[in-house]
């Protein structure tokens, strides 16, 4: 009997080590500035890795919320200049989900260097990440 106790006890461990959590990541974040018609048009993008997904027969759920801040040369915070959420519903379970953002700063934003945040919540697992992505506004 101690044995057999022994051994569903390792069973159990391996089964428990055997599973793999994921974890929240973004990868190949990227940013682009437009000057036209007097104002700033900025475009973000990056991709969603490790988030939860549930399934329910066929389909599979991804739930994320997202947020873009902008820091500006002087190192003041624009909160929140985007948000949304991505309620995603596929027949294939995706390694990735893409996240796009599109801003427009309008004209009061001086040329310089700005720093994008783009911050992302697994609704589902409660993960969160976030990467920095640095944009130069010129005219040029």
């Amino acid at each position: 009997m101690k044995n057999i106790m022994l051994l569903l006890l390792a069973i159990a461990f391996l089964f428990s080590c055997s599973k793999e959590e994921k974890k929240l990541t973004l990868k190949n974040p990227e940013v682009f500035s437009f000057y036209v018609d007097d104002s700033w048009e900025v475009t973000a993008t990056a991709f969603a890795e490790g988030f939860k997904v549930n399934k329910n027969g066929d389909n599979n759920y991804v739930n994320l919320f997202y947020q873009v801040d902008l820091i500006t040369p002087e190192g003041d915070t624009v909160k929140q200049i985007d948000l949304g959420t991505i309620e995603e519903v596929q027949k294939d379970e995706e390694e990735e989900v893409k996240i796009e953002s599109q801003i427009a700063l309008g004209s009061n934003f001086k040329e310089g260097k700005y720093k994008l945040v783009i911050d992302v919540k697994d609704l589902l697992s409660n993960q969160e990440t976030k990467t920095v992505k640095e944009i130069n506004l010129t005219k040029e």
